[in-house]
């Protein structure tokens, strides 16, 4: 839970006031996974970086819950995540992903380009409304396609 923790004690993305014991995590982890794709990379038994896919669409779906241990930031150990989570979602049939972000650079090297929020569909917009910087969010929106991404592929 230590790569976990300083986001929910030091952002508002988690929607967490208080940090989950790991009993509580692994309970998340094990009914998010049974119906999203989620990510984790551990390292001599250690929880370095984790990341999950959540499916807005058939074909639209969202890289989120992206944390990596803040002393491997630079090692590319978030870009794999990134990476994994997009092949899963291509095999599923996604052709647009896309995330908000406090973290812009990493999402452009990873290939995404930033879009105003309201471009979005507003299906996106379901649990905004649960966030402490609710209607004030500074998250900044990215999205990518897949190569076969073809205009009207997602109406929104």
């Amino acid at each position: 839970l230590e790569i976990y923790k300083p986001y929910v004690e030091k952002t508002a993305i988690t929607f967490e006031y208080e940090v989950p014991t790991i009993a509580e995590f692994e309970k998340r982890i094990e009914k998010i996974g049974s119906r999203y794709p989620y990510i984790v990379a551990i390292e001599n038994n250690r929880l370095i970086g984790c990341g999950a896919l959540h499916f807005v669409w058939d074909r639209l779906a969202e890289i989120r819950s992206l944390a990596v241990d803040p002393e491997r930031k630079t090692s590319g150990i978030g870009r794999n995540i990134v990476h994994l989570l997009e092949k899963e979602g291509i095999e599923r049939g996604v052709k647009m992903f896309f995330t908000l972000t406090y973290q812009p650079g990493f999402f452009a090297k990873c290939d995404y380009i930033e879009t105003a929020k309201e471009k979005l569909p507003q299906k996106v917009w379901k649990e905004c409304v649960y966030c402490p910087q609710y209607p004030y969010c500074n998250e900044i929106a990215f999205v990518k396609t897949t190569v076969d991404y073809e205009p009207g592929d997602i109406m929104f």
